[in-house]
């Protein structure tokens, strides 16, 4: 009897230390002894969750007394946070952008006053000012830290991991924070493959999750050539090192890993991102100069796709907008700070400029759902940029955008608007690589519908093969360009480009539009196809 009450004594100090970071907590566990069948997970980036403390490590701005952020203050942001994680309703809540273990405590210590807490809280490593964070109504039976360096600098912001107990069952949970897009691709990818490096370690059937705000978007591999992030060769964290795409490094096109490839998978380390079960138009957590982000992810592996464990319920996913209270304007309600003369100081009022997302878990064999519900979190935002889609288009320089134009189409939906202004020489505006298929493989022309204006040429080459140009009126092939003023109103002009003789339409193909210098360049082109 003394020896089990000893080991019990010892069991229940490793739980207190594991879950608090060496603090005590109270542990509590299901008052009937049983746990749910169905576990719901959130993620929500709580946008600089600050407490009242001088550490030194605070932006400037959540100094105390500073900038307005008074106590009280700094007691409404996280009452507010509070709300927003009470109506949620999660079961295992993801965060990031917390300055602390106090500031969570206190988080927590708000929603305990209303019946809402969570037993079990852990908290990522970090010398930057925020950090990720778990709070969890189950026992968080380990964790540990993944650091990621800020370049060359002892700066490093950790990647949170969770091992959870639920019943007989256990969930590892991996919280992510990837550096913004202040930064290059080549720090996102580092934090990736720092994720990689772990999950490569785990046992074949580990059950895991990838949450976070990873400052990518579900389709970054087609979007950061045009964005002036690619320093990285083609490679993002998210679509390559993760493995939610099949891309390769020299290649416009991608396909999306689909849950019928986490049944049925093709290897080990491909994930599922759960933004694909939401219409295109759907996809947003996150808006930027009025152009929708999906910065906030569910990963899921295969193993969330078998008949063990816990699996992914089908089209649990959605973003939370609290039937609109997280909106302002139509887009996130985020914390709110004013200008008074040179200075912004905190108003006490707003949540966060991300919008949480949530997903659902279930403990039977993973099953399709056919009837799809979706719950839309309608949000003020213009198209996009235009992605690879079905023309495999990006940007050539980072003064030009490339985006898709719902506003003007002549055969679809939409068309690709290229659309930039040079001054110092004649650039690539944009470009695409088409491949062989059965249709094109007699191909002897590039066929397109083109509008607008500015000085505009094209050019194309096979595989290892000199450029090719093709100029206004005749866009006859020619051995060097020429940048005259074209202008075709608001009328669609049909153009053909003739395939050299000594091009193998099975071979690639690459095409790109250049636009001329000091001239603004403003174009549509539709209906890309070889012919």
């Amino acid at each position: 009897m003394k020896k089990c009450t000893l080991l019990l004594c010892i069991l229940l100090i490793c739980i207190e230390f594991y879950c608090t970071d060496g603090r005590k907590r109270d542990i509590i566990f299901s008052p009937d002894g049983k746990w749910p069948d169905t576990v719901t997970v959130a993620f929500y980036n709580v946008e600089n969750l600050f407490d009242f403390v001088l550490d030194g490590t605070e932006y400037r701005e959540y100094r105390p007394g500073a900038f307005n952020w008074t106590e009280e203050i700094q007691q409404r942001k996280v009452s507010l946070t509070a709300d927003v994680i009470e109506a949620l309703e999660a079961d295992l809540m993801g965060l990031c952008e917390v300055e602390n273990i106090r500031v969570l405590r206190e988080l927590n210590d708000t929603l305990k006053n209303r019946g809402a807490h969570y037993p079990y809280l852990s908290v990522a490593k970090s010398t930057s000012a925020v950090t990720t964070a778990l709070m969890s109504r189950f026992p968080i039976i380990r964790f540990r830290s993944h650091p990621v360096h800020f370049g060359s600098s002892h700066r490093y912001r950790s990647i949170l991991e969770a091992d959870v107990r639920i019943e007989q069952d256990s969930l590892k949970l991996f919280i992510n924070h990837w550096p913004s897009k202040f930064n290059e691709e080549s720090s996102r990818l580092k934090a990736a493959n720092i994720l990689k490096q772990r999950l490569n370690s785990l046992p074949e059937n580990t059950e895991y999750l990838i949450l976070g705000d990873l400052n990518s978007n579900y389709n970054e591999h087609t979007t950061f050539h045009t964005e002036g992030f690619n320093d990285t060769r083609g490679r993002t964290g998210i679509n390559y090192a993760l493995s939610t795409a099949q891309t390769s490094p020299d290649c416009f096109t991608i396909r999306y890993k689909r849950p019928s490839d986490m049944v049925e998978p093709m290897g080990r380390f491909i994930h599922y991102n759960l933004w694909l079960e939401l219409p295109e138009n759907e996809r947003r957590s996150y808006v930027f100069r009025g152009s929708g982000q999906t910065l906030d992810h569910f990963l899921l592996p295969p193993t969330l796709f078998n008949t063990t464990g816990f699996s992914y319920l089908s089209n649990s996913f959605e973003v939370f907008c609290w039937e609109g209270q997280l909106l302002r304007d139509d887009v996130p309600f985020r914390w709110q700070m004013r200008f008074r003369g040179n200075q912004r100081y905190h108003v006490g009022e707003g949540y966060s400029d991300h919008l949480p997302v949530r997903a659902q878990f279930v403990r039977h064999p993973f099953t399709f759902d056919s009837t799809t519900i979706y719950k839309p979190c309608s949000l003020k935002t213009v198209p996009g940029v235009f992605g690879s889609g079905r023309d495999g288009w990006v940007s050539a320089d980072t003064r030009f955008k490339v985006q898709r134009d719902t506003s003007v189409a002549k055969l679809g939906k939409y068309s690709l608007k290229v659309s930039g202004f040079h001054s110092q020489r004649n650039v690539s505006a944009a470009k695409c690589r088409f491949f062989c298929s059965k249709r094109a493989k007699n191909a002897s022309t590039v066929q397109m519908y083109i509008r607008g204006t500015g000085k505009l040429s094209f050019r194309l080459r096979g595989d290892q093969q000199d450029w090719i140009y093709y100029n206004y009126p005749d866009f006859k092939p020619a051995s060097h360009p020429r940048y005259p003023l074209v202008t075709t109103g608001s009328l669609w002009k049909r153009i053909s480009l003739a395939l050299p003789e000594n091009i193998e339409v099975c071979d690639s193909i690459e095409l790109e539009i250049r636009a001329g210098r000091a001239q603004s360049f403003h174009f549509n082109v539709d209906g890309v196809f070889l012919k």
